[in-house]
């Protein structure tokens, strides 16, 4: 994943990708709060590599609001 000049390795298990570091969350959340695009490489099972560009508009609102939410 490359978020601006950030640049994250991941793992993925079943549905979901997460960081082989856990000190590189919060990197990743302030670069995710902070870009305005992200960029996933990968590779599927068959060797295929794919790319995919998605917006983060809205991301910093988003997280806020889960923060809200969960703050009991």
């Amino acid at each position: 994943m490359t978020i601006g000049s950030d640049k994250f390795e991941l793992f993925t298990k079943d549905e979901g990708a997460f960081v082989e570091k856990t000190e590189d969350e919060a990197k990743l959340v302030g670069a995710l709060k902070a870009g305005s695009s992200m960029t996933i490489q990968g590779r599927s099972a068959r060797g295929t590599n794919t790319s995919d560009n998605y917006s983060l508009s809205g991301t910093t609102d988003a997280l806020e609001r889960i923060a809200k939410e969960c703050s009991g």
